[in-house]
C-alpha cells in the first residue's frame, strides 16, 4: 500500500498538467450539478431580448429596442468561454469527440425546429428549394459553405457557432499557446477593428472569398471568449465589491448599447465580456441569491428552445401581418411561442429519449 502511495505521489508531482486537467474536470464536474444560475438568468434574458429584436419584422412587433443583434455576441463570447473551460478539463483532446457532444446535446431539438420550418416555409408555402433544405439540415447556413442560408433564419447563429467551434477547438488542440498568444488575439483586434469601421459593423453579411462575414463574426467573439476564459482559469478573482460593480457598469452599458445610441457596438460587446467575467470570476450577493432560485433553472432550460422555435412563427406572424391587423401582436407571439416551446421539448425529449433506451 505505500509503495503504491508512493507511486502515486511520484506519478503526480511528475505531471503538473494533469493535476491541473483533473482539478478543472473536478470543477467542471460541480459545474454541471450546480449551473450557475447567474449565466443562466442571462441566457434567457438575452435570448428574450433576441425574440422580441425579430419581432420587429412584423405588422405590430415594433419596439424601442435598437441593437436586440447584439445579443448574438453575448452568446457566442459565452461559448468560446466554456469551449475553453471544457477543453482545460480534458486529458486527451480528440476533435470528433467534441463534435459528438455538441451534436448528441444541440442536434435534436435543432432537428426537429429545421424539419418544422423546412415543412412550413418550404413545402406549403411552396418555395422548397433542396439544397438549401440540406444546408439547413447539416448546420451549415451563413458559413461560407455553400454560400446558403436556411429556413430558420435565426439559426445561422448554431451553424456558425457549431463551424467556429470546430476550427477552435481543432487548433487548439494541436496549437494552444499560439492560439492564445498570437492567433486569438490577431483575430480580436484584427476583426474588430475591420467591423467597427463597416457601414452595417458587426451585421454586415455577405463573403469575403469562401469566408462569410457572419463566421468571421462568430470565430472573432468566440476567440474573444476563449481568452476570457483563459484569464478566468489562471485564478484571477474579483473582490465582491468589484464583481458588483462591474456588474452593474458593464449591465447600465449593455442597456444604453440596445435601446439608444449613446453607446456603439464595440463598448456593447466589451460590456458583454465584462459582464461574464462578473459573473464567472467571483460569487457576490446577487449571484448567491440566483443560486437559491427554483425558477431559473427552469426558465433557462428553455432558452435553447425559444430560440429554435421563434423563427417559424416571426415568419407566420409576417404573413398573416400582410393580410390582417393582429392585435397586441407582440405579447401574443410571445405566449404562443412559449406553449409552442413547451410542447416541442416534451415531444423531442419523449422521442430522444425512446431511442436512446432502443439503443441501450
Amino acid at each position: 500500500m505505500a509503495k503504491n502511495g508512493n507511486r502515486a505521489n511520484a506519478a503526480s508531482r511528475k505531471s503538473p498538467r494533469n493535476n491541473e486537467a483533473a482539478g478543472a474536470a473536478a470543477q467542471n464536474t460541480g459545474q454541471k450539478k450546480n449551473k450557475n444560475n447567474s449565466v443562466e438568468f442571462f441566457r434567457f434574458l438575452f435570448t428574450v431580448v433576441i425574440l422580441i429584436h425579430h419581432a420587429g419584422s412584423f405588422p405590430g412587433g415594433e419596439t424601442l429596442l435598437r441593437r436586440g443583434y447584439l445579443c448574438v455576441e453575448f452568446f457566442f463570447i459565452l461559448s468560446g468561454f466554456y469551449l475553453y473551460r471544457s477543453f482545460q478539463a480534458e486529458r486527451e483532446h480528440s476533435t470528433l469527440t467534441y463534435l459528438k457532444k455538441r451534436l448528441v446535446r444541440l442536434y435534436p431539438e435543432y432537428l426537429f425546429a429545421a424539419v418544422v420550418c423546412i415543412g412550413v416555409l418550404g413545402v406549403l408555402n411552396h418555395e422548397f428549394d433542396l439544397s438549401k433544405a440540406v444546408n439547413e439540415l447539416l448546420m451549415l447556413q451563413n458559413t461560407g459553405i455553400f454560400h446558403l442560408g436556411g429556413y430558420n433564419f435565426p439559426c445561422w447563429y448554431l451553424s456558425v457557432m457549431m463551424v467556429a467551434g470546430l476550427l477552435i477547438y481543432s487548433f487548439l488542440s494541436v496549437r494552444e499557446k499560439d492560439f492564445l498568444h498570437i492567433i486569438a488575439p490577431v483575430l480580436v483586434i484584427g476583426t474588430y477593428t475591420f467591423l467597427s469601421g463597416a457601414e452595417n459593423g458587426v451585421e454586415t453579411w455577405g463573403y469575403l472569398g469562401p469566408l462569410s462575414f457572419p463566421l468571421l463574426r462568430g470565430l472573432t467573439d468566440m476567440s474573444a471568449g476563449v481568452l476570457l476564459s483563459a484569464v478566468v482559469m489562471k485564478k484571477v478573482t474579483l473582490s465582491e465589491g468589484v464583481s458588483l460593480l462591474l456588474e452593474g457598469i458593464s449591465l447600465i452599458l449593455i442597456g444604453l448599447g440596445m435601446f439608444t445610441d449613446f453607446s456603439g457596438e464595440m463598448l456593447t460587446i466589451f460590456a458583454f465580456m465584462a459582464l461574464i467575467l462578473s459573473l464567472t470570476a467571483c460569487e457576490n450577493s446577487v449571484s448567491r441569491a440566483m443560486s437559491r432560485s427554483r425558477l431559473i433553472p427552469v426558465i433557462g432550460g428553455y432558452s435553447y428552445t425559444l430560440y429554435l422555435n421563434h423563427g417559424i412563427l416571426v415568419k407566420v406572424f409576417q404573413i398573416l401581418g400582410k393580410k390582417t391587423v393582429i392585435p397586441f401582436a407582440v405579447p401574443v407571439y410571445l405566449g404562443l411561442l412559449i406553449v409552442y416551446s413547451i410542447i416541442t421539448k416534451k415531444i423531442v425529449t419523449t422521442v430522444t429519449s425512446a431511442v436512446l433506451r432502443k439503443k441501450a
